[in-house]
């Protein structure tokens, strides 16, 4: 359509050019015409009016030297001679104001010709002219001259002759100088065919130039080395499409960037235009949201966003024009989820809505921790209100006078020290895992053969099975199994996990700790046939301060911080802790840590 209308408006203007050239030549041939025709005419006349004077001054010096035939028929004939046309006429008035001598042709002599503007200026300057239109419309010119004898004016010849004969002779004139002006018209049209493309040439250029410009092609630059106005306006062009082209690039590179930083953002960040369809979505709008930009482009939100408080939102937004800040939460039970939202509507410079901008954080982590932080206070609580309450209360039975007797004393004291180290293990494990949580803890790595912790466990807990009934077991291998790491640490943690093993197997069971490796890893694996673990709590033992069996645990001294120590000090290392276990069946944990174990800590 562009093109089309260029190529019409190039063609328009061509014409326009051209007709404007063709006009002017038309208009000056014209004009040329008629003065040329115009002078010849005048030449024309003026030659006959000089030929009448000639006659005039002949036939004015014929009736001074022989002034008697005035008064014969003789001047007659002699001045016809002299004429030699039909269409000269010869008049003769004396100065007392009689004719002596009138044809019937031309302008009549009146009574008052003597105050004629010719005969006038014969008397007074010696010659006169006239020129006059008779009533057919024939036009006469006449020449007057006096008759003087002896130095005495005695009258006035006045010659006149017909301008058709000249006119006529200048006919033929006028017709070829006609064809002449018609056919340098006719010439000076053609030339002017190329020289009308040659001016419009520049012009189609530029005008190619800026439609392909306007379209977007900003690197085209016109090659018009000319030094008339067509160079300044290609020269203009030129500087304006460097200078288009770099404020869009510019822009481009603001815009890239922006998009950059937007798309890093962990923040989801959605763009909707002034209808309402997305046209931007970071990879965390992506993810909350569970749809890809690619298919979210172009549909309207209310189909995309499934969050129905969020849509309120964006339609107040809209709607007032106003920005909106608040949170937002959907789901419920374990999917429940919590966003805080800004919506910020598009304007323009002129203040007009083009869209608007999302901004959705996910806070859910940050209310679970709060949560966690909540329960993590009570828990501590609950756990040092215990075994100090019963400290307290031993503590008052033997202020009372249980001491006096030995055998409550000894029992009172042994249950005391029971208390004391729960208490003192629980605050070493608060301070054990505060440490595995700090930004600023370390580990203390050094090469360790993993079967001397295993060696050590073995040592720790062999007196202990034979307590309960329980029979315990342990497999270090025969190869050294040589790991960097921190050996406390993982010693802390097997220790964990076999007593737990023991709590919670029954007497006649078994509690097993194998060591293993493979090319990139060694495990610790710990087994028993203890009670065994429901499915519903196998993705919480890890948490802190949580027991499948509370008051079993409880009795038995357990803090619930066990498990959730190992699981850091696994990660710590680089490593994981997985778990199966059949409920009424037992357990397995298995504890793996890279050989080249990545400290994370």
């Amino acid at each position: 359509m562009a093109g089309t209308w260029g190529e019409a408006g190039r063609t328009k203007f061509f014409w326009r050019l051209w007709g404007s050239y063709a006009s002017i030549i038309l208009l000056v041939t014209l004009v040329l015409s008629l003065l040329i025709n115009q002078f010849f005419t005048r030449e024309a006349e003026r030659t006959l009016q000089a030929k009448l004077g000639t006659i005039a001054d002949l036939a004015a010096a014929m009736v001074s030297s022989n002034p008697k035939e005035l008064w014969t028929g003789q001047l007659q004939l002699r001045l016809s001679e002299v004429c030699g046309n039909t269409r000269t006429t010869a008049d003769i008035i004396l100065a007392s104001g009689e004719f002596m001598l009138q044809t019937n042709r031309g302008r009549k002599l009146v009574e008052s010709a003597l105050q004629s503007t010719e005969f006038l200026a014969a008397g007074s300057k010696g010659s006169g002219e006239s020129r006059y239109k008779i009533d057919g419309g024939e036009v006469y010119v006449y020449s007057v001259r006096p008759v003087i004898i002896q130095s005495e004016k005695i009258g006035y010849v006045r010659i006149g002759s017909s301008t058709e004969e000249v006119i006529a002779r200048t006919r033929s004139l006028k017709g070829r100088v006609g064809i002449g002006a018609f056919a340098i018209s006719a010439l000076s049209l053609f030339l002017g065919l190329p020289l009308a493309r040659s001016a419009t040439r520049p012009l189609k250029t530029i005008e190619t130039a800026c439609r392909r410009i306007s379209e977007g092609d900003l690197s085209l630059r016109l090659d018009l080395d000319r030094r008339d106005e067509f160079g300044e306006v290609a020269r203009s062009v030129n500087h304006m499409a460097e200078s288009i082209e770099s404020q869009i690039a510019q822009q481009e590179r603001q815009s890239k960037r922006l998009e950059l930083l937007l798309r890093l953002l962990n923040d989801s960040v959605v763009a909707i235009d002034r209808a309402g369809s997305i046209v931007f979505m970071n990879a965390a709008a992506e993810s909350l949201l569970a749809v890809r930009e690619e298919d979210a482009r172009g549909s309207n939100y209310r189909d995309t966003f499934h969050i129905g408080s969020l849509l309120g939102w964006i339609d107040e937004a809209r709607e007032s024009g106003d920005q909106r800040l608040g949170e937002v939460q959907w789901g419920d039970g374990k999917g429940k989820r919590f966003a805080s939202v800004y919506i910020a509507p598009l304007r323009r410079d002129d203040h007009d809505i083009v869209g608007a901008l999302i901004v959705v954080r996910d806070v859910t982590e940050g209310r679970r921790f709060e949560e966690l932080r909540r329960d993590f206070s009570s828990n501590v609580s609950h756990e040092l209100k215990t075994p100090v309450a019963a400290i307290t209360t031993l503590l008052d039975a033997l202020e009372e006078g249980a001491d006096s007797d030995a055998d409550l004393r000894k029992k009172f004291l042994s249950r005391l020290r029971i208390q004391n180290e729960r208490l003192q293990r629980l605050i070493e494990e608060l301070l054990a895992i505060s440490k595995l949580e700090s930004a600023n803890s370390y580990l203390e790595c050094a090469t360790v053969d993993l079967r001397e912790i295993v060696r050590s466990v073995r040592t720790t807990f062999e007196t202990f099975a034979t307590l309960p009934g329980v029979n315990f077991s342990v497999f270090e291998g025969s190869e050294p199994i040589e790991v960097s790491c921190d050996a406390r640490l993982i010693e802390i943690a097997i220790n964990s996990l076999v007593e737990n093993a023991f709590k919670f197997t029954s007497k006649g069971g078994s509690v097993t700790v194998d060591l293993k490796t493979d090319a990139e890893f060694a495990f610790f694996e710990v087994r028993d046939t203890g009670v065994g673990i429901a499915r519903e709590s196998l993705d919480r033992i890890f948490e802190r301060f949580y027991r499948v069996e509370s008051s079993r645990s409880r009795q038995q001294g357990g803090s619930g911080l066990g498990l959730s120590i190992v699981k850091h000090v696994a990660e710590a290392h680089g490593g994981e802790i997985t778990v199966e276990s059949e409920f009424e069946k037992g357990s397995v944990f298995r504890l793996r840590i890279p050989k080249d174990s990545r400290v994370s800590v």
